[in-house]
C-alpha cells in the first residue's frame, strides 16, 4: 500500500470509512467536532473472543470506529480519535488497515486478571487530551455481551471530569439481518454534559469520604452512559442491559447520584436536568418512554453518500 495511505489525511479516513457497512444513525453533535476541546467517547466493544492463536477478532469494533474517525475531522485536520483497545486489535484487518490505523490506537495490555492503562499509555491519554482529540473506549473491556456489561471500569469518566472534557456516548448496533455476523450498521452519537460535583462534607464528619465517594459518583455515571448506549440499539444487542433494563438502570444512576448528597457529594446539572422524570406531583405524566425521550435527544438523519 502506498505509503500515502495515511490515518491523518482526510482522503485515508473517507476511503477507510467507505470500504466499511456502517453509516449514521444521527448527526455529530457540534461539541465534538469542535476541535477547541477534548472528548472522551464511551461505547460498546464488538467482536468475539480469542480463536486458536489467542487474539481477539475485534474486525467490527475497528470497522466502527473507522467510521467515526472519518466524520470528527473535516478536511482540515488530521485524525482526532485515540482508541483504546485491546493488545491485537488490529490483527485481523488487512495490512493497509493495520498500517494505517496503528497510530490511533492504544493497545491496552491484561495484568492481574484486568485490562489498565500503564503509566504509559495513561500518558499518551493525557497527551491526546492536550491536543484535544477524541478519545474512544469500552468501559466494559469485553465483547462478551457485545461489551455491554455492568461491571464497568470507571478511568475514562475520571479523565473526563479531571480534565473537564466533553463526554460523549458511541453505540454501535449490528446487522440484525445477520446477527451472529456482528457487522457493525449503525452508530448513534451522542454527548453527554458531565454533573457538576462539589464535595462538602458535613461539619461533623470525621473523615474524609471524597476519593471513595467520587469513585462512586464516576461508577454512576458511566452505568448511566452504558445503559445509554444500550437504550439506542436493539432489545438483542443490550447484552446484560437486556436483563437489567437500559431506563430503569439509568434512574437508579440518578437515583444513586442524587443520593450522595447526605454523605457531602452534591451532584446536580448536567444529564441530571434532562432526565424529565415525572415526580409525584406530576398532573399529566407524559405519555413518551423515558426510553424514546432519550433516543429524541440524539438526531437521526444522515448516512452514507
Amino acid at each position: 500500500m502506498n505509503k500515502d495511505f495515511d490515518i491523518d489525511k482526510h482522503d485515508t479516513r473517507q476511503q477507510l470509512a467507505v470500504d466499511t457497512p456502517v453509516e449514521s444513525a444521527s448527526t455529530v453533535p457540534s461539541g465534538i467536532l469542535d476541535d477547541s476541546k477534548a472528548t472522551i467517547t464511551i461505547g460498546n466493544y464488538i467482536g468475539w473472543e480469542s480463536r486458536e492463536d489467542g487474539m481477539p477478532d475485534l474486525v467490527p469494533i475497528m470497522q466502527a470506529l473507522i467510521y467515526y474517525a472519518s466524520v470528527i475531522a473535516t478536511e482540515e485536520h488530521e485524525n482526532r480519535l485515540l482508541a483504546l483497545a485491546r493488545v491485537g486489535a488490529l490483527i485481523r484487518s488487512p495490512h493497509y488497515v493495520r498500517n494505517a490505523l496503528q497510530p490511533a490506537i492504544v493497545e491496552v495490555e491484561k495484568a492481574n486478571g484486568e485490562y489498565t492503562l500503564s503509566k504509559r499509555q495513561a500518558f499518551s491519554v493525557q497527551r491526546a487530551i492536550k491536543s484535544n482529540k477524541v478519545i474512544w473506549g469500552s468501559p466494559a473491556q469485553t465483547t462478551d455481551d457485545n461489551g455491554l456489561k455492568i461491571r464497568v471500569k470507571t478511568g475514562l469518566v475520571r479523565f473526563a471530569r479531571k480534565y473537564e472534557t466533553n463526554l460523549a456516548i458511541l453505540a454501535v448496533e449490528l446487522d440484525q439481518n445477520d446477527l451472529h455476523l456482528k457487522i457493525p450498521k449503525q452508530l448513534y452519537i451522542d454527548q453527554v454534559e458531565i454533573p457538576t460535583i462539589i464535595y462538602d462534607p458535613p461539619v461533623s464528619s470525621k473523615n474524609n469520604e471524597e476519593v471513595k465517594l467520587n469513585k462512586l459518583a464516576n461508577e454512576a455515571i458511566t452505568l448511566y452512559l452504558l445503559a445509554y448506549v444500550a437504550s439506542l440499539l436493539p432489545e438483542n444487542q443490550r447484552g446484560e442491559f437486556e436483563h437489567f433494563a437500559p431506563d430503569e438502570m439509568m434512574r437508579k444512576q440518578i437515583w444513586q447520584l442524587l443520593g450522595m448528597q447526605a454523605d457531602g457529594l452534591y451532584v446536580s446539572g448536567g444529564f441530571l436536568d434532562k432526565q424529565l422524570m415525572p415526580t409525584h406531583n406530576t398532573e399529566e405524566v407524559e405519555k413518551t418512554s423515558f426510553i424514546q425521550r432519550m433516543r429524541d435527544l440524539v438526531s437521526r438523519p444522515t448516512s452514507k453518500e
